[in-house]
């Protein structure tokens, strides 16, 4: 078997959500707090905002008063706890939660062949 760990890094990569740049970084599966249950995976809400919070570094939204938001713990909670930022029925904490399992599940799936 082969592992080159020089292709697995933390970094950042843009994704568009609804025309806004959003840059999300892979979540280290070390920090998971979840578990496993007949063979499904169980994330608790407590470990969603983790993935989150930690995984979406920047963007550029603004808000209703068309002014940028900041990218803080406490806007991300607010956003995460409301389901704000839908775009086609998708939420943005979603979204930043599959991009960043997505590259970290994609970067192991690699790694393997």
């Amino acid at each position: 078997m082969k592992i080159d760990i020089k292709t697995a890094n933390y970094e950042a990569k843009e994704e568009d959500f609804g025309g806004s740049k959003l840059m999300i970084k892979p979540f280290p599966l070390s920090k998971s707090d979840a578990g496993l249950r007949d063979g499904v995976l169980i994330l608790t809400g407590e470990n969603n905002f983790k993935i989150f919070n930690e995984s979406l570094e920047s963007w550029d939204i603004v808000g209703a008063d068309n002014k940028p938001l900041p990218c803080t713990p406490e806007v991300k909670r607010k956003i995460f706890d409301f389901g704000l930022g839908e775009v086609d029925g998708e939420k943005m904490s979603e979204f930043v939660i599959a991009k960043a399992l997505n590259r970290t599940h994609k970067k192991e799936a690699e790694i393997k062949n």
